[in-house]
């Protein structure tokens, strides 16, 4: 369950899923700018490289199982999203793409991860504490459906997490060496 970097072949199944998500998305042209940027990173997993995991019942699995996306500056990471398509969620694809996405960070010596996520919303708070996020504050109303943001932060990337992470440092590797190959 690979993740590799999006392509712009990849933006309209992106949408999608990101619509299932959310209930909302960018405009492709939003994507395609973005993916032009070097201090982002855009990935996906594609759902046919699935086959470990079971389709939860009655669902029907499109393109992308799902998709990650961040950008940075100095030493900071911001996660801007994560999302799994529901076929495939509660079981464990986002815990892994997370760690895969902290060890990337750890690997191009960020010192922080920071996002945003709804005040309530349990299965993702559960993900994120599970990394040793935790809340630095709130923002009212953040969400277009009037929600609140929780704000949260990681543990320093280069102090900790190093056993944590130990068994994603191979798919990051993986992935920097596409991201950076795709700028060279």
């Amino acid at each position: 369950m690979k993740a590799r970097v999006a392509e712009n072949r990849d933006i309209v199944a992106l949408r999608e899923l990101e619509i299932q998500a959310y209930g909302y998305t960018w405009e492709s042209e939003a994507f395609e700018r973005e993916f032009l940027r070097r201090d982002c990173l855009y990935t996906v997993v594609d759902s046919n490289v699935c086959a470990a995991l079971t389709p939860r019942g009655g669902l029907k699995a499109g393109p992308l199982a799902a998709v990650v996306s961040m950008n940075w500056i100095q030493d900071e990471v911001q996660l801007l999203s994560i999302a799994v398509a529901p076929v495939f969620q509660r079981q464990g694809l986002a815990r892994r793409l997370l760690g895969t996405h902290l060890a990337f960070s750890q690997q191009l010596a960020l010192n922080w991860m920071t996002l945003e996520v709804k005040w309530e919303n349990t299965p993702a708070l559960n993900l994120y504490r599970h990394y040793g996020f935790t809340t630095s504050g709130r923002r009212k109303k953040y969400y277009r459906d009037g929600q609140d943001a929780r704000i949260m932060w990681s543990a320093s990337l280069q102090d900790g997490y190093k056993e944590q992470l130990a068994t994603y440092q191979k798919d990051a590797q993986d992935l920097r060496g596409e991201w950076e190959a795709k700028f060279s």
